[in-house]
């Protein structure tokens, strides 16, 4: 069976080299590196998290799907590696359709927050609380928005640890 080496796999053999996909062309490559990254986010494997990060953002930059690149970017973000993930965060955005907007919109806002680009956080929340808004359901999620907002334009970070886990159940 053709498949890309793991991040694990990859260090045991090639431990000096940073990491690439060794079958690019497979469908899947990046959501499998995004996968493999966030299990190591989880297990307290920085090192391993960082290069899947690196390399899923690669992949899904090349696939241009924003729905990959929206899951690299909430994960990622939610992970502590929003420096990394931005550019699938922004291409998330440029490729959504309208009814997808202001989902993604939300992740780069948390990645914008967390990479200290509070005005750029603020104008994505304040696009998805207004349609979190009009919404079925999402209510709540747009009072959690503003609460965010206030909080950052009081010179504060509304995204401590507990606060970064709670959003993984979401």
């Amino acid at each position: 069976m053709t498949r890309n080496l793991s991040i694990a796999e990859w260090r045991q053999h090639l431990e000096a080299e940073p990491y690439q996909a060794t079958c690019p062309d497979i469908p899947g490559h990046a959501i499998d590196m995004l996968k493999q990254a966030d299990d190591h986010a989880a297990s307290g494997q920085r090192d391993l998290a960082e290069a899947g990060f690196t390399e899923a953002v690669r992949a899904a930059l090349r696939q241009e799907d924003a729905e990959i690149d929206n899951a690299a970017c909430w994960f990622g973000s939610i992970d502590g590696f929003a420096k990394i993930i931005l550019p699938a965060c922004q291409q998330a955005v440029a490729l959504a359709n309208d009814n997808m907007s202001p989902q993604y919109r939300d992740s780069r806002g948390l990645a914008r927050a967390l990479t200290g680009d509070r005005d750029g956080a603020i104008e994505d929340f304040k696009a998805f609380a207004a349609w979190a808004k009009t919404s079925d359901g999402n209510a709540q999620s747009a009072l959690q928005r503003e609460a965010w907002m206030a909080t950052i334009q009081s010179g504060g970070n509304p995204f401590d640890a507990e606060t970064l886990k709670a959003l993984r159940k979401q």
